[in-house]
């Protein structure tokens, strides 16, 4: 129920208490009528909760699309979240869209012509909030690169973020600093112990018990600089609407694309710490006499069995899109038959993905190829912490410059996200009663 049926919901309620004469009441009249003002009471509080949501959202969203549209789309859906979290600030747009902005900036780039006192004020903006480099004059292209409005690389952030298979899934987190630090729980079994060293007993009364406290580790992660590049000829410019759509869709597939390829395989130097690097990584070992490039039954049986039981809610399989076959012919053995285990995406299935032990199976070429360790990955990306540069721009620094190109008459556009990202534990974990070690990521010895 969105802001407005509740409203009009509140004022049919209202409507009721209102034309219900309270005199000469039943005991069964009477709790409905109570019944009915705790409903209006109710509706009132969730109305005042939504209208602060609401009033929040449009200070956030103040950016439009190309089309100018952007705003109006979302205001069917008064209370969803917005993805990243805006940086307070007095700071009015100056641009109606990205390719109006760029336009000016080419103006402005070619000698004898006068600078659009707007990307004064943008660069002004940007420098406060601590995106640009020292040194840089404001408004000057020859001194580096004019600053982007950070509503606009925000906007490419939130699309990466939102389109991505796998960035979309993984726990984001928006940091002020260059990095963040923090206490960790330094736990790697269970069996006799939680957090590292907490016990409970069953004590007998007026008993003592054995002190115990949890283990705890020191972690940090600083921000890396995810960058892209990219060229338009002074043409290409000419048309705002495109060059606006056309660069805020290539650069959020550009990052969604590489974040999602250092998420999975990054080596942590200079890069995320991908899951196939990772010290908590959990692998399958094959089964006897496998042939070699094939998935079986029992190999996702075993992994499945690997995640612990209150990860599995949240786990997907990612999977190489050539191992998509091999699943198609798994079956579970029934006496001299079989049952297929694979559901392949359909009315069942949710989200459009095909299912497996219940759970998406998401085709990605950032697993390894079919046969190789990491080929198939069982994980719950939500154990996975990536930290971005905090503000309404994403954690993206979004500048253009004719001069670099300036003898090809073309303009070089340069975005550069900061970020950084790895598993949140840094060891598998051991249970009671058992010798096999489990945790939230998990893959399949190479076959």
């Amino acid at each position: 129920m969105n802001l407005n049926e509740m409203r009009q919901e509140l004022a049919k309620i209202a409507k009721e208490l209102r034309d219900t004469n309270k005199e000469n009441m039943s005991k069964e009249e009477l709790e409905n009528w109570n019944k009915r003002k705790k409903d209006y009471d109710e509706m009132k509080v969730k109305i005042e909760e939504a209208e602060k949501a609401e009033k929040e959202r449009l200070e956030r969203e103040k950016f439009l699309d190309g089309e100018n549209n952007y705003l109006e789309s979302r205001q069917s859906d008064p209370v969803k979240p917005p993805i990243f979290t805006e940086v307070k600030s007095e700071y009015k747009r100056q641009f109606r869209t990205l390719g109006e902005q760029l336009k000016c900036i080419r103006t402005a780039s070619i000698p004898g012509n006068q600078i659009d006192q707007r990307l004064s004020v943008v660069e002004k903006e940007v420098r406060e909030r601590e995106m640009r480099a020292s040194g840089m004059n404001e408004g000057i292209g020859s001194e580096g690169a004019f600053a982007l409005e950070p509503d606009f690389a925000g906007r490419i952030f939130e699309t990466a973020v939102e389109t991505g298979q796998i960035l979309s899934r993984v726990n984001m987190l928006p940091v002020n600093g260059s990095g963040v630090k923090w206490m960790d729980v330094d736990e790697s079994s269970v069996a006799t112990t939680v957090y590292g060293g907490v016990i409970a007993y069953w004590a007998a009364e007026a008993g003592t018990v054995t002190a115990s406290k949890p283990k705890l580790a020191k972690k940090s992660m600083d921000l890396e600089k995810l960058m892209a590049i990219a060229y338009a000829t002074d043409e290409l410019e000419e048309d705002t609407a495109f060059i606006s759509s056309w660069y805020n869709e290539s650069f959020a597939v550009a990052v969604d694309r590489q974040a999602e390829i250092a998420i999975v395989n990054g080596s942590g130097a200079g890069v995320p710490l991908g899951i196939l690097k990772a010290p908590c990584l959990v692998t399958v070992n094959k089964e006897s006499g496998q042939t070699a490039d094939t998935i079986i039954y029992d190999n996702v049986l075993k992994m499945w069995a690997r995640m612990p039981g209150m990860k599995r809610r949240n786990a997907v399989w990612l999977v190489n899109p050539d191992a998509e076959t091999q699943l198609s012919k798994m079956a579970m053995t029934i006496g001299t038959g079989g049952v297929p285990v694979y559901l392949p995406a359909g009315g069942l299935s949710v989200d459009g993905y095909s299912n497996l032990f219940g759970r998406p199976v998401i085709p990605t070429d950032c697993c390894q190829a079919l046969g190789d360790k990491g080929d198939i990955i069982l994980c719950d990306l939500n154990d996975y912490m990536m930290i971005r540069k905090a503000g309404n721009d994403g954690g993206m620094k979004f500048d253009v410059s004719m001069h670099v190109q300036f003898l090809y008459a073309e303009n070089t556009y340069r975005i550069i996200f900061r970020c950084n990202g790895m598993p949140k534990k840094s060891t598998t974990t051991t249970i009671k009663n058992s010798s096999n070690v489990r945790g939230s990521f998990i893959t399949l010895q190479a076959r």
